[in-house]
């Protein structure tokens, strides 16, 4: 059970959750964001995933100067899903938030959270975020744009699959990084998904969402995603895609109503579609040119996604450097395409 506390324990308001595998060039910056916080009553739990890095030593360091940090460690890597699984089961905190080890959080983004999830009586509470490019040194862009930068809104299940399409529509809730109530985690015994490289953030929101959770977005933005070249999001690959199909299978039968099964079939066609454009850019990229031309030709809706990349690849080779603001789906695997086509 999260959020357990022995008698005369101090009352621990978030645990601050953060995976970690091979994370030593950005983690201390995460960890010490997150002491940072202007809120003080909180954890800092560090669930390493058997880092071969100097990772455990930089956060028994940081430990032995602020005891709210605690470490777990892994002899298994078992994935970013696992990792996170491993410190709910000790966290103590009536609010559960989750930091990427390579991401860093303003200091009163935890105190302005908690409190307008108190206020609104929310079981889920996410603020926009700043996206920053440490490769391209490119200005910052938030996440939210529309009426979703507006005002603060009440995200429904139909709204969160919507929004979470393989090169659709945005902006991708997926990305943000809410706040969560324990004791609605604890009443549906919920965990990660371990199957899951990506997408395990979409997985357990939505799930959250339709066991009645409230989620609450708000404009604030108070965490700073960081976009670089080892980042596990850029990582999309076809053994990813497949475990996202494959933890997905079953939702439409689970969950029938009708407002949602358009929804389902459209997040599945996109699934598909990611994996037969990640085909072919490998065959690309490999000079299999034959082969690149039957998959154009069995799936030109792959094959306008590559299209769509490389014009932006030439786009940005005619203008210069331009701000990366991924606002969707699209912009964020976009950027991730062309990047693999250089190489």
């Amino acid at each position: 059970m999260i959020g357990r506390l022995n008698n005369g324990s101090p009352v621990v308001d978030v645990s601050v959750i953060v995976a970690n595998y091979n994370g030593e060039q950005f983690l201390a910056d995460a960890v010490r964001s997150a002491c940072n916080q202007s809120l003080r009553t909180i954890e800092i739990i560090v669930s390493d995933d058997a880092s071969s890095d100097s990772s455990v030593q930089i956060v028994k360091a940081l430990s032995a100067k602020d005891s709210r940090i605690r470490l777990i460690e892994s002899s298994v890597n078992g994935g970013p899903a696992a990792a996170r699984n491993r410190a709910l089961e000790v966290a103590r905190g009536r609010w559960i938030g989750v930091l990427d080890s390579d991401d860093v959080m303003h200091p009163d983004r935890l105190s302005r959270l908690i409190e307008e999830g108190v206020k609104s009586n929310a079981d889920i509470v996410a603020d926009d975020l700043l996206f920053f490019d440490t490769d391209y040194r490119a200005p910052s862009q938030s996440l939210l744009g529309g009426r979703w930068s507006e005002a603060s809104y009440w995200v429904a299940p139909e709204d969160y699959l919507a929004t979470n399409n393989f090169y659709g529509k945005g902006p991708a809730l997926g990305y943000l990084k809410p706040v969560f109530r324990a004791s609605i985690i604890d009443k549906q015994n919920l965990r990660y998904d371990e199957r899951l490289t990506i997408a395990e953030d979409y997985n357990f929101v939505f799930q959250l969402l339709m066991a009645g959770a409230a989620f609450l977005t708000i404009t604030y933005a108070g965490y700073f995603y960081r976009r670089h070249s080892g980042s596990i999001s850029h990582r999309l690959n076809p053994k990813a895609l497949e475990g996202i199909l494959e933890a997905e299978k079953g939702w439409a039968e689970r969950w029938p109503q009708a407002s949602l099964q358009p929804l389902f079939r459209a997040r599945e066609r996109s699934i598909r579609r990611a994996l037969a454009f990640e085909e072919l850019v490998e065959a690309i990229k490999s000079r299999q040119l034959m082969k690149a031309a039957t998959l154009a030709a069995a799936d030109p809706a792959a094959a306008w996604l590559l299209r769509l990349s490389l014009g932006q690849f030439f786009k940005r080779l005619r203008s210069g450097p331009k701000v990366f603001g991924p606002r969707t789906i699209s912009d964020q695997h976009e950027h991730a395409t062309e990047r693999r086509l250089q190489n």
